[in-house]
C-alpha cells in the first residue's frame, strides 16, 4: 500500500486527547517529520454534547471533524475508561462523562470518519467496552446465568459503525476477536514494554513472576520465559454470592524469599489485589510489586492499593499511560511506575499505515533483543 505521511490523520475524541496527544508525539518521532506542513498529526474536531430531554446532563453527542479527510487513514483514538475529562458546554457547565456517554462519542466520531469519505478508519481503544462481558457467568449458586454477551455487542456496534481495525491492550480474552466479521482486531501487548522496563530496573537474580490465578498462566510464562526466571501462580476460589469476595488463596510455586512480579490486565475495585499480594506475603515472598496494563482503579481500589503500599505488603505497582488517571501517578511515584504504552500503539499505527506487520513489535525475539543488555549485567 503506497500511503505517504499526508494521509495519516488523527481523530480525538474528548476523553481520548491525552492518549492522542502521546500518539501525536510517538508518530512525529517514529516518521520524522509532520504531515500536510501542520504541527502533528491531530485533526482539528469537534464533540458536541446536547441537553438531555429534561434540560439536565447530556443527551445526543456528535463529532465535527474540521478538515478534508477524504481517502485517508483516520484513526479515531478514545480512552472509554477516563472518568477524569469533563465536558464544558458554552455556558460554561461542566459535566462528568459517564463511560456510557464516552463510547456514545466514540461511534459518533467513527461515523463522522467513515461520511466524511475516509479510505480507513482504525478504531484505538486502549480498554476495549465491557471485555469482562465476554461470556455468560458461571454462578457459585445459579449456574449460568441469563445474561447478555456485551463484548459481542460492542464488537458489532463498531463493525456497523465503520471500523476497519480495532487496536486495544491486553484484552481481557482474546476470543473476542472472533466477534468481529470484517474488522481486525489488534491487540497491543504491554509485556514488550514492562519486560524491558523490569530488567532494566531490577535485580533478577531471585524474582518470580507472580499470576492472580490459573488462567493467567500463559501470560505468566510468557513473562519468565523471556527474563529467565520462576512462575508462581495463586489459586483463588471465589464466593459469587458477594461482591466478587475471595473465600481462598493459595500459591503454587515457590516464592521464599523472592521479588515477585505479579502480572494482571487490569485493576478494577482493588480487591483480589489485596487478597494476591497477602497470599504471596504469606508465603514467604520479599518484595511484591502488581504489574496491570489497564488500571481502571475504581471505587476503592487506590485507598486499598496505598494502604497495602504503608503496610508493607506492596512494594508498588507498575502501570500503564492506557488509562488516564490526571495527575494521580505523577503525585505517587513512590507507589506507581508508570510504564508508557503510548509509543507502541504509535508503531503499530505506523506500520498499519503502510501495511506493514504489527506482531513483530511482540515476538520473544523481538523484546529478548531489547532487554540484552541488561540481562548481561
Amino acid at each position: 500500500m503506497n500511503r505517504s505521511i499526508d494521509d495519516l490523520a488523527i481523530i480525538s475524541c474528548l476523553s481520548g486527547r491525552n492518549f492522542a496527544n502521546s500518539l501525536d508525539h510517538g508518530l512525529r518521532s517514529l516518521m520524522g517529520r509532520t504531515p500536510r506542513g501542520n504541527d502533528g498529526f491531530i485533526m482539528p474536531s469537534e464533540e458536541i454534547w446536547f441537553p438531555g430531554d429534561d434540560g439536565r446532563g447530556l443527551g445526543e453527542v456528535k463529532t465535527v471533524i474540521d478538515d478534508n479527510i477524504r481517502g485517508m487513514h483516520a484513526v479515531v483514538v478514545q480512552d472509554t475508561a477516563n472518568y477524569f475529562t469533563n465536558y464544558v458546554d458554552g455556558d460554561g457547565v461542566e459535566t462528568n462523562l459517564s463511560q456510557s456517554d464516552r463510547y456514545e462519542s466514540l461511534r459518533s466520531a467513527i461515523r463522522a470518519a467513515r461520511e466524511s469519505a475516509a479510505e480507513l478508519v482504525t478504531v484505538v481503544i486502549p480498554y476495549f467496552p465491557s471485555s469482562r462481558q465476554e461470556k455468560r457467568t458461571n454462578h457459585k449458586q445459579k449456574g449460568k446465568l441469563r445474561e447478555a454477551i456485551m463484548a459481542k455487542k460492542v464488537a458489532r456496534d463498531l463493525e456497523r459503525d465503520g471500523a476497519n481495525k480495532v487496536i486495544t491492550l491486553d484484552i481481557h480474552n482474546e476470543a473476542i476477536e472472533g466477534f468481529f466479521d470484517r474488522t481486525e482486531m489488534i491487540n497491543v501487548y504491554a509485556a514488550s514494554d514492562f519486560i524491558p522496563y523490569i530488567a532494566e530496573n531490577f535485580d533478577l537474580s531471585n524474582a518470580a513472576i507472580g499470576g492472580p490465578d490459573a488462567g493467567s498462566g500463559p501470560r505468566c510464562m510468557f513473562y519468565a520465559d523471556i527474563l529467565g526466571i520462576d512462575v508462581a501462580l495463586a489459586y483463588k476460589r471465589k464466593d459469587y454470592s458477594g461482591a466478587g469476595g475471595v473465600d481462598e488463596i493459595k500459591i503454587l510455586g515457590d516464592v521464599e524469599d523472592k521479588t515477585v512480579f505479579i502480572v494482571d490486565d487490569m485493576i478494577a475495585r482493588g480487591g483480589s489485589i489485596e487478597e494476591i499480594v497477602k497470599g504471596m506475603k504469606e508465603a514467604g515472598a520479599k518484595d511484591c510489586y502488581f504489574i496491570t496494563s489497564l488500571p481502571l482503579l475504581v471505587g476503592p481500589a487506590k485507598q486499598r492499593i496505598e494502604k497495602l503500599f504503608a503496610d508493607g505488603f506492596l512494594k508498588g505497582v507498575m502501570v500503564t499511560d492506557g488509562v488516564y488517571h490526571s495527575d494521580y501517578f505523577d503525585k505517587n511515584k513512590n507507589i506507581y511506575h508508570m510504564v508508557p504504552v503510548s509509543c507502541t500503539f504509535s508503531k503499530a499505527i505506523q506500520r498499519l499505515h503502510v501495511d506493514g506487520s504489527v506482531s513483530d513489535l511482540f515476538k520473544p525475539q523481538t523484546i529478548l533483543e531489547q532487554i540484552e543488555p541488561y540481562m548481561k549485567r
